[in-house]
């Protein structure tokens, strides 16, 4: 798969790796029961997917090659250099002027909407700045090139390194975690800290319970997903997005709003991020963030790891990312800033509070 020249150097060990199949993958019942629930963790990813449905499939015959199906729509709309900034149709500024900024950053599908109720608590004592993405809760789709999550990081670098002032902070959720990480390695300068919300380095590793241990393996499992996206009725899509709705918040009220954020997302430019996400490995690139990080995680009674189990899984995919401070936030569902407002909001005060000024 193209990477869109962000491509690093795989370790001698990956050449052994066999890809794995999603038919291989969901045939085990240990991976099927697993990932039902370990879904949640990397949250609107996989997009509504019934994983059960999945195990049914000998092979991913739906999928059409995203250099086939998703490229030659792109190719004409990116045939000029695209302008980083473009995919940001909005940041939304409010809360103390000239103070240092604080970034939120939304995740798959999720507009600026998604941090109304916690910009509040930020904004007597700092500049918030919410984030937007293209194509995502009812934005327009807009040019961008692939991997789609790197284009987002290279555009918010782009912004933090015009910026002048103190250094920002960025706190993001799932995918707009992931972005925020490797925007802190492109502006090492222009970045004090990280609130990492919901998100892993390596998506893939997780979801599969440590089953997939190289973005090759992980390639073909996350093509899969991507195709039933881009190919499912509205019908469906709208049902398998629902289904997904209970490991992503503990509250139904605020499940719904969700669904209307993923139902009114572009298709194509969820499943293309969506792809690039999952097949993505930024764990080599941890070594490259040198400011303060603290990852916020959840975990609840229905997850078939302990909590010992799951921090172990989580602490060793942060362990090239030296300081870095992870917690877990309990009787929590991926929505952490929702479903535990308070405690995403007293972890995150006190690491800001921690901060050099």
């Amino acid at each position: 798969m193209a990477c869109g020249g962000v491509c690093r150097p795989r370790p001698a060990s990956f050449a052994t790796e066999k890809p794995v199949s999603p038919a291989a993958f969901f045939r085990s019942p240990r991976n099927r029961r697993k990932s039902r629930v370990l879904s949640g963790l990397f949250g609107l990813l996989v997009a509504g997917l019934s994983l059960q449905a999945c195990a049914t499939h000998d092979a991913p015959q739906a999928v059409v090659p995203p250099t086939a199906q998703a490229g030659s729509e792109r190719a004409a709309a990116n045939a000029a250099a695209p302008d980083p900034a473009a995919l940001f149709l909005g940041v939304e500024s409010s809360g103390k002027a000239k103070a240092r900024q604080l970034y939120l950053i939304p995740g798959l599908t999720a507009p600026a909407a998604a941090w109304d109720g916690v910009r509040g608590a930020f904004e007597a004592e700092y500049s918030v700045q919410i984030v937007s993405l293209a194509g995502f809760g009812g934005r327009a789709a807009g040019k961008w090139e692939r991997p789609f999550h790197e284009y987002a990081a290279q555009a918010l670098a782009a912004r933090l390194r015009a910026e002048k002032g103190d250094k920002a902070v960025l706190v993001g959720h799932s995918l707009g975690g992931m972005i925020a990480l490797r925007a802190a390695e492109l502006a090492p300068g222009h970045v004090a800290g990280l609130v990492i919300v919901d998100s892993v380095p390596f998506l893939a590793n997780l979801f599969s319970a440590g089953t997939i241990t190289a973005d090759a393996q992980a390639a073909p499992l996350a093509a899969f997903f991507a195709g039933q996206i881009r190919t499912r009725s509205e019908a469906d899509h709208a049902t398998a997005s629902r289904a997904q709705l209970p490991v992503q918040t503990r509250d139904p009220v605020f499940g719904e709003q969700v669904l209307k954020w993923v139902l009114a997302s572009d298709r194509a430019t969820m499943a293309d991020a969506m792809e690039d996400l999952l097949s993505a490995d930024l764990r080599p690139a941890l070594s490259g963030v040198k400011v303060p990080t603290l990852v916020l995680m959840s975990w609840d009674s229905g997850n078939p790891l302990t909590k010992d189990q799951h921090l172990a899984l989580v602490t060793a995919q942060y362990s090239g990312l030296a300081g870095v401070d992870i917690r877990q936030i309990t009787d929590s569902r991926h929505w952490i800033m929702h479903d535990q407002r308070e405690a995403f909001l007293s972890a995150t005060q006190s690491f800001l509070n921690s901060l050099p000024k």
